[in-house]
């Protein structure tokens, strides 16, 4: 029978009319009478079922190659555009990313993982064009669920995400080697956590809405304890709460020190007298007594 299903790029499809009139002609060794059926259709453009080839803008440098259905990519499918460096390997349906797929954008980010309507869902793992890179789940398009982001100075955040930002459980992972283990809600810290600063140290920390609302300051401890389990049996060397640190400072009434040196008078007292209160002149409309040297000529 002829060949029904889908034909490589360029390809031509083969009528049974033809394959029957190509068997009879060469087994019987007769004369080539028979018409020809010219319905050759190249795969170029959309087709209702099969795989093609489409070119995307004008100048024919952007296409799509891959499966159609009912005129739309679905299926396996290669987006792929050289001009601006925008290219897509993986699945399709109704004409968006769905599946599995790896997709590459102008500004060199890229994404490698599952899809749903044209939007990251599932799991994947992204890389930013400043070095972000973030492998877990999402949800529409943003991280969510379980995930461990790198930024670009080093940091790592493992932990919940609710729809692009850290919320829940999580343990932050500093350059310098400390780390902070405790809950997040909106991308900021809430809740109790301990803060490790990698030599030993460690505090237990109280936030909310991203606020340090209480501190303590506990026994140093071994630089590899690292847990809260390792927490057990430490005592609070410093307990500091937010109230204290807005309250202002007072400074105590000060009182003569007993061990006041007494200056040495010899019976004599050194005490000055009062002082004398000011006298104020009382105004006057007589000019002579306001001036009492006018008009007068010195001998």
């Amino acid at each position: 029978g002829a060949y029904m299903g889908a034909t490589p790029r360029g390809s031509l499809s083969l009528s049974r009319g033809q394959e029957a009139l190509n068997s009879s002609s060469l087994s019987s060794g007769g004369a080539f009478s028979s018409q020809l059926v010219t319905d050759f259709t190249p795969d170029v453009g959309r087709k209702k079922f099969g795989f093609s080839h489409e070119e995307v803008n004008d100048t024919g440098s952007a296409y799509y190659e891959g499966q159609f259905r009912l005129y739309q990519r679905s299926g396996e499918g290669t987006l792929h555009n050289p001009d601006t460096g925008l290219k897509y390997v993986g699945q399709w349906q109704n004409d968006q990313y769905h599946g599995d797929g790896d997709n590459s954008w102008p500004d060199g980010s890229r994404f490698v993982g599952q899809w749903k309507d044209g939007q990251k869902h599932g799991y994947g793992e992204f890389v930013s064009a400043d070095g972000l890179h973030y492998l877990g789940q999402w949800d529409s398009g943003k991280r969510h669920g379980n995930g461990a982001q790198e930024y670009k100075n080093n940091d790592l955040y493992k932990g919940g995400w609710w729809y692009g930002m850290c919320s829940g459980a999580g343990t932050y992972y500093f350059a310098d080697g400390s780390k902070y283990e405790g809950v997040w809600a909106n991308g900021r810290y809430d809740g109790s956590g301990v803060l490790y600063d990698g030599a030993g140290g460690r505090e237990r920390l109280w936030y909310k809405n991203g606020k340090l609302m209480k501190r303590q300051v506990l026994t140093t401890g071994a630089p590899e304890a690292q847990s809260r389990k390792d927490l057990i049996g430490s005592k609070v060397v410093y307990n500091h709460t937010r109230d204290d640190m807005s309250r202002p400072a007072l400074r105590s009434k000060l009182h003569p020190s007993k061990y006041f040196t007494q200056r040495a008078t010899g019976g004599i007292d050194l005490t000055a007298p009062p002082l004398r209160p000011s006298r104020v002149a009382t105004a006057s409309t007589d000019p002579d007594h306001v001036y009492p040297n006018r008009g007068r000529v010195s001998p």
